[in-house]
């Protein structure tokens, strides 16, 4: 016969050893989550909401601002003879898509006759001429260029993306290739390649974002048309690095531009503008910041571009461009010349929006500031 102190005395170890055992479980679980907290992939996202109103207008003013005659002549900028037909502008190649300024205040213009990348002072003085000979047309050799891109590296070279060929040139300040970096194209799980997309970016000079441009079948001609159309186009992003690692595809509709020695993704919805940080692109899945705009006035141009450290610009409407002031947290607007049809649009490391007008006869290239 068993005891009723024996009992009672059972009863009383089993709870001890209940409560024991969840004191242990609690004192584990919670370290456990102080060491999840303190990991890269818990990083608290930091969250700021801006106006993006029209509250807050500002003047622009010219800073710059000089003419380049057009012409096959060395100091100027060149027109395509078959396109001379065609208003400038309208057809593509026939006058420039490529304006930069460095800080050192050379603006280079990408040529479309040589093809070139010219730089020129504030006077409108040619200073610098580099040949761009692998972005002549393959297949028409001496009559045209392929689409193209630019975009300048951090030790005053520069990235061209020649869009025929699928290859990213990569140049030395003297125009020099000094690496060649193929887009893959098995990135597009065997479908048919049609293109890459103009608009690619560099982060930190290692990688590259590139858009490719794809279809599951070939170009067919549509009854009554004298055309044709690609069927199921797709579009599909990816990191690529210069070592030749790759992330992606990316989510749908993912646009970068490099910010603050990382990246800023982008996305637009009816009212309301949001932009995510990140260090680098192995971290898009934990942005370390994001900033929201409410009810910006927006344009379908979307993003014109960033000076990298303080500020991002895009479209308001087609002679007003909103400037996002990640600093002082606030979002401002400022009122192009109207009545101009202004292209390319640039930004400068300075902050200063470059632009250029042109007729037949000349390139008139402006730089202009925001008047606080």
């Amino acid at each position: 016969m068993v005891s009723h102190e024996n009992t009672i005395s059972t009863i009383l170890k089993g709870v001890l050893l209940g409560v024991l055992l969840m004191l242990v479980w609690f004192l584990g679980a919670r370290k456990v989550t102080d060491t999840l907290s303190s990991s890269p992939e818990n990083v608290t996202e930091e969250t700021i909401f801006l106006d993006g109103t029209l509250k807050n207008r500002q003047k622009m003013t010219v800073s710059t601002t000089f003419s380049i005659p057009l012409g096959n002549l060395d100091h100027q900028i060149g027109f395509m003879p078959y396109q001379e037909k065609v208003p400038p502008g309208w057809a593509q190649g026939a006058l420039p898509t490529e304006l930069y300024r460095s800080p050192s205040q050379i603006t280079w213009i990408g040529d479309p006759y040589g093809p070139r990348l010219t730089g020129w002072n504030s006077n409108g003085k040619l200073e610098a001429s580099l040949a761009l000979p692998f972005l002549r047309n393959e297949a028409a050799s001496g009559k045209e260029i392929v689409g193209y891109t630019l975009t300048p590296s951090a030790d005053n070279g520069w990235f061209v993306l020649n869009n025929q060929n699928k290859k990213i040139y990569r140049l030395d300040s003297n125009g020099d290739v000094i690496q060649i970096l193929s887009v893959p194209l098995m990135l597009s799980d065997h479908r048919i390649v049609l293109t890459i997309s103009p608009f690619f970016e560099v982060i930190n000079d290692r990688w590259i974002f590139v858009t490719v441009e794809s279809a599951r079948q070939p170009f067919s001609t549509l009854k009554g048309f004298a055309g044709g159309s690609y069927l199921d186009t797709n579009w599909e992003s990816f990191f690529l690095s210069l070592t030749g690692e790759v992330i992606g595809p990316l989510p749908e509709q993912t646009a970068i531009l490099p910010f603050q020695e990382g990246l800023i993704s982008w996305t637009y919805e009816p009212g309301e503008l949001s932009l995510q940080w990140f260090p680098d692109p192995l971290s898009l899945s934990h942005p370390q910041k994001t900033w929201i705009i409410r009810n910006p006035v927006w344009h379908y141009g979307g993003m014109i571009g960033t000076d990298v450290e303080n500020n991002i610009y895009f479209w308001a409407d087609q002679s007003t461009i909103g400037q996002i002031q990640t600093r002082l947290s606030e979002v401002r607007y400022m009122e192009l010349p109207a009545g101009e049809k202004k292209f390319p649009v640039s930004i400068s490391s300075d902050g200063e929006i470059g632009y250029i007008l042109s007729n037949k006869q000349v390139l008139q290239v402006c730089f202009v500031k925001m008047t606080d």
